[in-house]
């Protein structure tokens, strides 16, 4: 039986008991965000007035369920024994096991989520139920994460707004509470040195985060025959066509992580051209030597990548040299970049360890590429044209100036002489 088996049969009976509860009420448990409950808090000062601080800005004070939605009591009345008496339902601050179930007894129940939040999903209870985080809770760990742990207890607000400790900027820093490890080395510091962190500081707040690999309410490290699909939610192509290649049963039959086994888990780095092939620190030779037929297919995609890459470098810093000249370089810019897109093309066929394909791929780049430079030797050789053009111009301008000033050299003293004779 897995964890996550033994981890949902656990909680049954804390799943029933929200069942029951749901189905039991007519209403939920609602009361104003004010009552006795935040008048004396408020005046008690310290730790216990945080609680009322926090919940001004809270999600369920904004929609009306005030301090009993949770705790239970009396809120009407000033007497702290009857607002706090177990007769009127009284619960305290709720223990961490009883912590799912308590906001599942709402979060869970589709017609009341209707009347407050109908777009959210109400099936977070049941992913609970099939985490890491709920094994562990089962377990007795005193430190297994709740909704609390990740939502704020009495702050809660939405999770698309930026002061969310679940919103994309700050996600990481909230598993980082118990992920985090000595030394650097934990998962999160790890996807701090990744392109997937970069991405995010860059400002792309789609890009890959702790939930988004591992789940939220579901939370569990993706199992080895999980990846690619966790991957492919962003990587499709990559993923189609590594299921198509040869590396599919030779890593199913070894049970190595697709993706992992190549890119790294949580610190996942920009893919480099130097990966591939047999050379030192490329990832193909952690499996193939030279001489194995993976080796030498490895070599081959080496060869094309490289090969493709260097001419566009060239091509490239030509036709950047032409425009700074001052000529105009729009074909051969348009030539540039579909020689780009055919080695980014060329790049994702590697996932299909087909040599043929990224051979045709580069074929085409280096065309692209070739046409390129071959418009930036015309505007070269225009640019000689014009040198050459301006030199002749320039010559025949100082010869005529030269003759000009000779001819009225020549009249000044025709002149002279005529003045001369007079006298």
């Amino acid at each position: 039986m897995t964890a996550a088996a033994r981890a949902a049969i656990a909680l049954i009976p804390l799943a029933l008991v929200a069942i029951i509860r749901i189905a039991a009420a007519a209403e939920p448990p609602t009361a104003p965000p004010g009552g006795t409950c935040v008048e004396c808090h408020a005046g008690l000062g310290g730790e216990l007035a945080k609680p009322v601080e926090a919940f001004t800005r809270d999600v369920h004070s904004q929609r009306g369920l005030g301090c009993t939605a949770c705790h239970g009591g009396d809120p009407t009345s000033p007497d702290q024994e009857v607002a706090m008496s177990r007769a009127k339902g009284f619960r305290g601050a709720p223990a961490l096991r009883d912590v799912p179930t308590l906001c599942g007894g709402c979060h869970a129940d589709v017609v009341f989520m209707k009347r407050y939040a109908p777009n959210l999903p109400t099936d977070q209870l049941a992913r609970y139920v099939t985490s890491r985080h709920a094994t562990e809770l089962a377990r007795g760990n005193p430190r297994a994460a709740v909704c609390s742990s990740c939502h704020q207890a009495h702050g809660i607000v939405s999770t698309r707004d930026a002061r969310s400790p679940v919103y994309p900027t700050r996600v990481a820093s909230t598993c980082a509470r118990c992920h985090a490890r000595p030394g650097g080395q934990g998962p999160v510091e790890r996807w701090e040195r990744s392109v997937h962190h970069a991405a995010l500081v860059a400002g792309d707040l789609s890009a890959p985060t702790c939930p988004r690999c591992h789940g939220s309410h579901g939370a569990a490290p993706p199992g080895v025959e999980s990846v690619p699909a966790v991957c492919g939610q962003c990587h499709p192509r990559n993923m189609q066509l590594f299921r198509g290649s040869p590396h599919l049963s030779a890593f199913e039959a070894g049970s190595l992580s697709a993706c992992g086994e190549c890119h790294g888990h949580h610190d996942i780095l920009h893919p480099d051209d130097a990966w591939v092939g047999v050379g030192k620190g490329a990832v193909c030779a952690r499996c193939h030597a030279p001489d194995d037929p993976g080796g030498e297919a490895a070599a081959k995609l080496a060869a094309d990548l490289g090969g493709a890459t260097a001419l566009l470098r060239n091509a490239e810093a030509r036709v950047e040299a032409a425009r700074e000249r001052g000529m105009l370089m729009t074909d051969a810019q348009v030539a540039l970049e579909d020689a780009r897109q055919q080695i980014v093309q060329a790049r994702t066929l590697v996932h299909a360890a087909y040599p043929r394909q990224v051979d045709e791929q580069t074929r085409q780049a280096s065309v692209a590429s070739r046409k390129a430079l071959d418009l930036a030797s015309r505007a070269f050789g225009e640019i000689r044209y014009r040198r050459t053009g301006l030199l002749v111009a320039l010559v025949v301008i100082l010869v005529t100036i030269v003759a000009l000033l000779l001819q009225i050299r020549v009249v000044d003293a025709r002149r002279r002489q005529a003045n001369a004779g007079r006298r």
